[in-house]
């Protein structure tokens, strides 16, 4: 008879991150004055008799590579996170701000230093507006600016997920107007940028064992994984017996490394992936008895290295298994 037991996750070090777009409209109305009509659009174009008179840009969009989804794991620095980039020229003066609506999201994620909060400035969804601090742009910028750092995460498990949203403005700048009157006051050129969201989720390490002795890993993130096997003679009530004779030697697989009581992959393994078998049972019994073989897994964060040298002393590096310095 064979009997597979695990333990569970070690989550001393775990955390996650889907990104989402949200769409984000701004109705301007058009305001009339004595000599001519003036239209703000969405595009922010002046008109005036049917032709456009001044534009502030081509368009402004946030948006954030190629990364779809990146899981926060603790003691580890999140991928980039999202850019403001303007396409096209900015014809007038500009200010650049951006609204931040944090649900959430882990304190380690925040915004750079190159953006100066409005205090009592809120945005139309509610967060917290900052300008962009270098002042007004003009022409179109060389390089993408970046909205959000992080660092290195707190060592503490998420016990639940958050989402971060940011929002983009595009605002003239008027000589008579601060930057937080020009934020909020509607009846300069203006452009919306649609919503970038950044949703967290709890980092999860797990693990369970195959009727072939493999462990797969059900965790949402890569991990390391060790296992102990226990031998035992039972008898047909399923009792151990405790003078049974010698036990078998079992055979081990040459992936796994013997360490004390636990045998340790070899490797990292992802989520969904599945481990070589950690043994080769021999079966040969007494008569009278049934060799029980029990396989326990445990499965551990692979980043950061020492991760799994703090909770289990020992480090996996360069496709080997060492004891923690």
């Amino acid at each position: 008879m064979k009997t597979k037991n695990r333990f569970k996750t070690s989550r001393g070090f775990l955390l996650g991150l889907v990104l989402i777009l949200l769409l984000s409209v701004t109705l301007l109305a058009a305001n009339g004055f004595a000599k001519y009509t003036r239209t703000v659009t969405l595009t922010g174009e002046v008109q005036y008799g049917g032709q456009t008179v001044r534009k502030l840009a081509d368009s402004f969009t946030i948006s954030t590579g190629d990364v779809a989804e990146f899981p926060l794991i603790p003691g580890t620095t999140p991928a980039p996170a999202p850019v403001a980039q303007i396409t096209g020229k900015t014809e007038i003066p500009a200010y650049l701000y951006i609204e931040v609506v944090n649900n959430g999201a882990p304190e380690t994620v925040s915004v750079n230093d190159n953006w100066t909060k409005l205090d009592g400035v809120t945005g139309e969804h509610g967060g917290q507006v900052y300008v962009y601090a270098p002042g007004p742009l003009t022409g179109d910028p060389s390089q993408p600016i970046t909205i959000l750092q992080s660092g290195e995460l707190d060592k503490t498990p998420l016990e639940t997920g958050g989402t971060l949203t940011v929002y983009g403005y595009l605002v003239e700048k008027t000589d008579d107007a601060s930057a937080a009157d020009a934020f909020q006051n509607h009846d300069v050129l203006r452009e919306t940028a649609d919503g970038v969201t950044e949703t967290f989720v709890v980092a999860n390490a797990d693990c369970k064992v195959n009727d072939d002795y493999t462990v797969t890993n059900t965790g949402n993130i890569p991990a390391l994984i060790r296992t102990a096997v226990v031998l035992n003679w039972v008898d047909e009530a399923g009792n151990i017996v405790a003078n049974a004779g010698d036990l078998p030697e079992p055979e081990f697989a040459e992936d796994w490394t013997k360490d004390g009581d636990y045998y340790y992959y070899n490797g990292v393994v992802d989520p969904g992936g599945t481990t070589s078998a950690v043994i080769t049972a021999n079966t040969d019994a007494e008569p009278a008895y049934t060799l029980q073989v029990m396989v326990l897994a445990q499965a551990i964060q692979a980043e950061p290295a020492d991760a799994a040298g703090e909770a289990w002393h020992a480090v996996y590096s360069d496709s080997a298994w060492s004891e923690r310095p």
